[in-house]
Formats: C-alpha cells, structure tokens, sequence
C-alpha cells in the first residue's frame, strides 16, 4: 500500500471539498505545480486513492544489479505487449 492508499479516506472527503470549488492551480507542499487542467489531476488522485484498476495497463518496478533480472524483465515486457497491455517499465 502507497502513502495515498494509507490515507485514502481523507483525500476522498478533501476531494470531495475541493470539487465544489472553481480550482485554477494546485500547488502542493512538495512536488508540481498543476496549472493546466487541474480538474484532470483531481480526478487522477480520485482513481488512485479508489484503486481504480485499469485494462491492460502494466506498470513494473525493478532493480538489477548484474543485469539478469533486467534481461528477464525485458522478455517479459515484449510478452505482456504482443498480448496488448500499455507497459511502462
């Protein structure tokens, strides 16, 4: 479980706030500033603390130190695209 998914049902209510409001820019306490289409970050952060699952989306996270497991980790991305999911590796 991520940080936003511990506080998952705190950032519901809060964007459940926010969404009344006519929001030109979110500017966090760290990280970006979104001033293009705010409403769609809003919406992105809906989608992750509700554990949205997406269709045929892989996203994979990996280390290699010698390179092994990035040789596998490879074959594996050709595998899961011929089979059509939208890999981001």
């Amino acid at each position: 479980m991520t940080v936003i998914g511990h506080y998952s049902a705190f950032i519901t209510k809060n964007i459940e706030k926010i969404r009344k409001l006519d929001v030109k820019l979110i500017a966090s306490g760290h990280g970006l500033i979104w001033a293009k289409e705010p409403s769609e970050t809003v919406k992105y952060y809906l989608e992750l603390v509700k554990g949205t699952f997406k269709e045929h989306k892989a996203t994979i996270i990996y280390g290699s130190m010698y390179g092994s497991v990035e040789r596998a980790l490879n074959k594996t991305v050709k595998v899961l695209r011929a089979k059509g999911f939208n890999v981001k590796a």
